[in-house]
């Protein structure tokens, strides 16, 4: 729902925009530290012609939530900051790589130092889903303003990373998938990815057609094989597809 606010609001739909705010902040803990400051509402709520109504509501409501859930806020911090430490580190190896003149084992090595800075960002995530026993989703813990799905997408682009990162996520996203809180696409970009790197999917979710012709093995590839039909049963039953 957060990710519709802005254009809830765009569409002038304020009743339903205030709606959806008030359950965002009561239920979910919205916090306003979070904001960009750019979102299109923003001015509305700080001193347009929502700021009244939001701040009598912000307060009360994210009070109520807060004395309910004050145990969360570090972690809480933690997993909203982790978009623009990857971004950070994005952007600092991207200035490292336009350097001229870089040898082929130079380019090698500081693709393997970008694999550890991703490592360590989803070391971060994956501690705090240790430590709740769960995927943090907003149903689950919590309304993560600066979400963390770039940490997941790095850490499965980097081919030093892919196979012992989807290995550690599966678990924690077929909790999160039986529970309705994700929904299959985490499954088909596990399959994506390992198309890149190995020719073969796992979870029969993807199709030639889906898969960017760069990245065929042969462009005359119709189907995507499977990388152990035993193995992808019993992932599918477990996921209750089969």
């Amino acid at each position: 729902m957060h990710s519709k606010l802005s254009s809830i609001y765009k569409f002038n739909d304020i009743d339903y925009f205030k709606e959806v705010l008030t359950l965002l902040t009561l239920k979910y803990g919205y916090n306003l530290s979070y904001a960009s400051g750019s979102e299109n509402y923003y001015d509305a709520i700080i001193q347009g012609d929502l700021a009244v109504w939001f701040k009598e509501m912000y307060i009360k409501n994210h009070s109520e939530w807060l004395g309910e859930n004050l145990d969360k806020q570090i972690d809480i911090y933690r997993l909203n900051s982790l978009h623009e430490k990857d971004q950070i580190q994005r952007n600092f190896f991207s200035m490292i790589r336009s350097v001229k003149d870089l040898t082929d084992n130079q380019l090698k090595e500081i693709r393997a130092l970008e694999g550890v800075t991703f490592n360590n960002n989803f070391e971060t995530l994956i501690d705090v889903t240790k430590e709740i026993n769960n995927l943090p989703k907003g149903n689950s813990f919590a309304l993560i303003q600066n979400g963390f799905g770039i940490v997941e997408l790095h850490i499965m682009q980097h081919e030093n990373t892919f196979e012992k990162a989807w290995q550690i996520l599966y678990p924690w996203y077929k909790k999160a998938y039986l529970k309705k809180d994700i929904s299959s696409r985490y499954f088909r970009d596990i399959d994506s990815w390992m198309y890149k790197y190995n020719g073969k999917q796992l979870f029969n979710l993807l199709k030639i057609e889906d898969v960017p012709e760069s990245w065929h093995n042969n462009i005359d590839d119709k189907e995507i094989p499977l990388v152990d039909p035993e193995k992808t049963k019993r992932l599918r039953q477990e996921l209750g597809w089969e």
